[in-house]
């Protein structure tokens, strides 16, 4: 894993970032995910299921109330992660576990692959590397395999993650046995940005306390795999 800034120190403070002060409806959010994911314009009933599905599977990690518009720049970035992943032909659920208990490295992943659309008043303040690719290990699927890929509530452990930037691609795939899942941020956080920052208005103060959000949220254990 990637340690990345004082984040044992500053997520200290997170508390403080619990709620977004910027916010989107659904259906905004649904606008937002269909770019990012390349969804075609009819599919967005189908998006919609979808996104339900994770969230009862309990992401995003803050469920909005019924009613309100609670969708901040980390929930969106959740969700669109995961449906990226399960574009990959990960199961739903192991998605929704690589995003809430390897959130450490992911946050830095996610944030390399937007930095172009990121002010530079925020980028001199907490610089970003360029790792924005992430090598998710296959030992996992393995596991499940011999578990039982139907098995809807994964609990087994998961492959190791690795942030790593495109030249050091090679380097972090020889960490694996061969089989491993390759996230590019690029492909879809530039656009998650960028729309979330048109959608929300947002002023650099109010868009760096949401990159903020995103990049010092903690970890967490998915509810569904309390007894591994």
């Amino acid at each position: 894993m990637v340690a990345w800034g004082n984040r044992n120190v500053e997520a200290l403070s997170m508390s403080s970032y619990t709620h977004p002060r910027l916010a989107l409806s659904f259906g905004d959010t649904l606008d937002v995910l269909m770019a990012a994911c390349r969804v075609d314009p009819d599919g967005g009933e189908a998006l919609g299921s979808r996104v339900r599905q994770l969230q009862r599977l309990g992401l995003p990690r803050l469920a909005p109330p019924e009613g309100r518009s609670s969708y901040g720049l980390l929930e969106i970035v959740e969700l669109a992660t995961a449906m990226r992943l399960m574009a990959a032909f990960m199961m739903p659920t192991l998605a929704v576990r690589y995003v809430l208990e390897r959130w450490d490295v992911l946050s830095e992943c996610v944030l390399a692959g937007a930095k172009g659309d990121i002010p530079t008043s925020y980028l001199e303040r907490r610089p970003i590397r360029p790792v924005t690719l992430l090598v998710i290990e296959g030992s996992a699927l393995a596991d499940l395999g011999r578990k039982g890929k139907h098995d809807d509530r994964y609990v087994g452990p998961l492959g190791n993650v690795t942030a790593t930037d495109p030249g050091s691609l090679e380097a972090a795939l020889a960490t694996t046995d061969g089989a491993a899942a390759i996230l590019d941020s690029r492909t879809y956080m530039p656009v998650v940005l960028h729309r979330f920052r048109e959608r929300a208005a947002a002023t650099e103060t109010e868009l760096a306390y949401e990159l903020d959000r995103l990049r010092f949220a903690l970890p967490q254990r998915a509810d569904y795999a309390h007894d591994q």
